[in-house]
């Protein structure tokens, strides 16, 4: 009798107490002690190495990972927009208080309301994606940031996105505010300001264009993380 695939005699077994399955990836017959778990299949090493080779690329598992659709991304990126200018107005107005302000906001203090407006706007995502990959709109849409392979993402996988999805939108803004008021005293008049708004709503609509044209719905900012945005089982 010829000897089993991955079958030892040194191991004083008989090949037919081998317990043989196949690799749910390249349908291969293997011993099963030599198979692992990996993402819900059971793989062998040829297996595992072309299941990893997958996920690192951002490739789907068949029935893995369903995508959400474009619309409900953007459902919970506008439920989060609303909690983040909710709380921004009641800073711009406490600030305004605080500063004895009533017909309108010095350059000065509006640039201390931008700056904290959009730390808050970084804090909250990277916080709420690095603690349990989910905001406050992707609870209320049931979807989920994960890396690639479907695990949780750390904290500084957390802060490269958050600084591709808000950071990059909001940090040279504040720099034209903080700066432009410091030298000029109004902000407003400086041209740099109306560039980067322009530059601004370029790289916001290229953000968007990716979810919608892309295979798994991956912006820039999943794509500079490494992750993607899931479906939760409902």
């Amino acid at each position: 009798m010829e000897n089993l695939p991955g079958y030892d005699q040194s191991k004083g077994a008989s090949p037919e107490s081998v317990e043989m399955v196949r690799c749910e990836v390249t349908n291969d017959l293997v011993p099963a002690d030599e198979t692992v778990v990996l993402q819900g299949k059971r793989v062998s090493a040829r297996g595992k190495q072309i299941l990893l080779e997958r996920l690192s690329t951002g490739q789907a598992v068949d029935g893995e990972f369903e995508a959400p659709t474009s619309l409900r991304r953007f459902g919970c990126a506008f439920l989060d927009g609303l909690l983040i200018g909710l709380m921004g107005l009641v800073i711009g107005a406490a600030m305004g208080a605080a500063a004895g302000i009533t017909n309108s906001l010095n350059a000065r203090v509006y640039g201390g309301i931008e700056f904290l407006a959009g730390m808050i706007g970084f804090s909250y995502f990277v916080i709420m994606h690095a603690s349990r990959g989910q905001t406050v709109g992707k609870m209320a849409g049931k979807i989920k940031v994960v890396n690639l392979d479907g695990s949780d993402i750390t904290f500084g996988t957390s802060m490269m996105r958050g600084f591709m999805y808000n950071g990059i939108q909001t940090i040279p803004s504040l720099l034209v505010v903080i700066f432009g008021s410091a030298f000029f005293g109004d902000f407003e008049t400086i041209a740099p300001y109306d560039i980067l708004g322009v530059l601004i709503g370029v790289y916001v609509l290229a953000n968007c264009i990716t979810v919608l044209v892309t295979r798994h719905k991956r912006a820039i900012h999943d794509m500079a993380g490494g992750t993607r945005v899931i479906m939760l089982d409902t």
